[in-house]
């Protein structure tokens, strides 16, 4: 719930959106053109000459290649600056519970998640949230 309502949060996704959002287009424009040259090579096979088949049956691998490693490379980078800035959020979390459990004299702050029941008046979630805004 912290993740849903926290501001940092939004920003963060909003900031690793706009970085990336470029290499994102050029993975669908990398999509699009080995779409168009499949749909081509199916379409026109009979009648293209051995040497054009050929040439783009090749150009259709390496495109293939190609997409494969930006794309991964694009998941890796992506999925390590998410990480990076969701330890850096969390480490704000666990100072926000930090302060609420010295504030509210608590002993034990548990995620609500891991507890089978847990009443409503004793959930800090709110006060989390606060702390981040």
């Amino acid at each position: 719930q912290i993740l849903q309502q926290a501001p940092q949060v939004k920003t963060i996704n909003e900031r690793l959106e706009k970085k990336y959002n470029e290499r994102q287009q050029e993975i669908v424009r990398l999509q699009e053109a080995l779409r168009t040259d499949l749909e081509k090579l199916e379409r026109d096979s009979a009648i293209l000459s051995v040497a054009e088949r050929n040439s783009l049956q090749d150009n259709i691998v390496k495109q293939r290649r190609d997409l494969q490693r930006k794309g991964q490379d694009y998941q890796q980078d992506l999925g390590r600056e998410q990480n990076q800035e969701m330890q850096q959020f969390f480490a704000l979390v666990k100072e926000a519970i930090d302060k609420i459990a010295a504030q509210e004299n608590y002993d034990l702050i548990l995620q609500k998640d891991g507890v089978p029941y847990a009443a409503n008046d004793v959930d800090v979630t709110a006060q989390v949230v606060k702390q981040l805004s």
